[in-house]
């Protein structure tokens, strides 16, 4: 069926799968600025849709992975400019992850990493 391709995922199926959507949804607010095409409302992904998608990375098993990927999200949003600018939960969602996953890398350099991300 059409999830085959996510049952190799393993632990984090459910936070590839909230991402591959969010991707999907990029490509499409990306196609109806272009051609400015479609019925009703244009597609526009939100700070609250990284957001969930962040929080589901974050829960995902694998905490290193976790790391990577909500740091890969909250870029994401920050190279959209005003767009979808990162917020306050964006921030926490971070955190939160960086304590759950204890990954080796010192707190202080995680904070300057935060503290770098919030200034942009």
């Amino acid at each position: 069926g059409q999830n085959d391709s996510f049952s190799t995922t393993g632990n984090n199926c459910p936070a590839q799968y909230a991402e591959d959507i969010l991707v999907y949804m990029e490509e499409l607010e990306q196609q109806n600025q272009h051609n400015g095409s479609g019925d009703g409302k244009p597609i526009k992904v939100t700070v609250a849709v990284y957001n969930a998608v962040m929080n589901a990375w974050s829960n995902s098993g694998d905490r290193n992975v976790a790391c990577e990927r909500v740091e890969n999200l909250l870029e994401r949003m920050i190279q959209r400019n005003d767009k979808c600018r990162p917020n306050v939960v964006s921030y926490n969602i971070l955190l939160k992850t960086y304590a759950m996953a204890n990954s080796g890398s010192s707190s202080s350099e995680k904070n300057n990493y935060v503290s770098i991300k919030m200034e942009k």
